[in-house]
Order: structure tokens, then sequence, then C-alpha cells
């Protein structure tokens, strides 16, 4: 595996981390229970990215290149979403990250060499576009609610607080069956 290729997965796993730790503190921080619930989800999906990360990693760096990650898992430091924080400001902040991740994971997808890892990143970066689009829903839908705006679950057709959809289990399922194809 080239240099090229593993600075792009180290620098896709402390995105993940990132993202992990950003989801934990919205998921705490936020009132909105549908909103909690997925952020609850997008953090397991991303330390399901995160594993992926480490497995590549596992089987393509050699010790020294495994020192040199250590030292850098080790030295970062996730930064904290405040908990003054307003739904608007964390939805944001999880937007932007999931485009930048995406992003990172289509130009990773066209420079490896490896069929196995190019599929990987590309069903990565399906996963960030799809966190993308429910955190535009979900922004949409912040700024029309008054109180709750009623929806249904376009797959199970079951109730569901705000109309983002999908309810957080039905999303959950789509994005464990996308996973499972990579």
């Amino acid at each position: 595996m080239e240099t090229k290729d593993k600075d792009c997965i180290i620098n896709a796993l402390l995105a993940e981390m990132q993202a992990i730790q950003s989801y934990s503190d919205a998921a705490r921080i936020i009132e909105n229970n549908e909103f909690k619930r997925y952020f609850k989800l997008f953090e397991s999906n991303e330390y399901s990215h995160k594993e992926g990360l480490k497995k590549l990693i596992s089987k393509n760096f050699n010790s020294k290149q495994m020192e040199e990650l250590d030292i850098k898992i080790n030295g970062f430091k996730p930064y904290r979403l405040e908990e003054k924080m307003d739904a608007k400001t964390i939805i944001n902040k999880a937007l932007s990250g999931e485009e930048i991740q995406y992003k990172r994971y289509i130009d990773c997808a066209g420079f490896v060499q490896d069929a196995d890892t190019k599929k990987m990143f590309y069903a990565f970066a399906d996963n960030e576009k799809l966190h993308a689009q429910v955190l535009k829903k979900m922004l949409i839908t912040l700024s029309s609610l008054k109180t709750e705006k009623s929806g249904k679950c376009k797959i199970c057709g079951n109730p569901i607080a705000l109309n983002l959809g999908l309810c957080a289990e039905c999303a959950k399922k789509e994005l464990l069956k996308n996973n499972q194809k990579s």
C-alpha cells in the first residue's frame, strides 16, 4: 500500500474518531428525542467505519508505521461540543463534518489500488452522504418546527415525531444493509 493510501486511511480514522465524539456530545446535549436517536445511530455507524479502517491498518501497516500511528492517535484530542450550543449549530457542525468525510472517502477511493479498499471507501462515502441528507432534513424540520411536526416512516409506516422520512430504527437497518454490501 502506498504512502498516499496510508495517509488517507489515517486522516479518515482521525475524522471518524472526531465524528464519534461529536455525535456522542450531540446526543447528550440535544433535547429533541428524534434527533437524539439519529445522533446515537450516526455515532454507532461512525464507530463501524473506525473499526473497518483499523482492520485495514492492521492488514497494511508495518510495525514502524503502527508506532507512528499510535503516536498520532494518542496525541489526537477531538474537540467537544459545548453544552450551550443550540440544535441548529450542532446540526450544521455535523453536516460540515459529513460533507468533508464524504469527499475524503470519494477522493481516497479514486486513487487506492486495492479493490476491496476502494469498495469499502465508496460504501463509507454512501453512509456519510446518507447522514448528510438526514442532517439537512433535520435543519429544514428545525426551521419549521413550532412544537412537533408529525410524520410517518417511509419504510415501516410507524408514526415519527418529526417528518424526517425514516424512523431511527429503519434508518439503522438501512445503514446496516449498506454496510453489509461493503
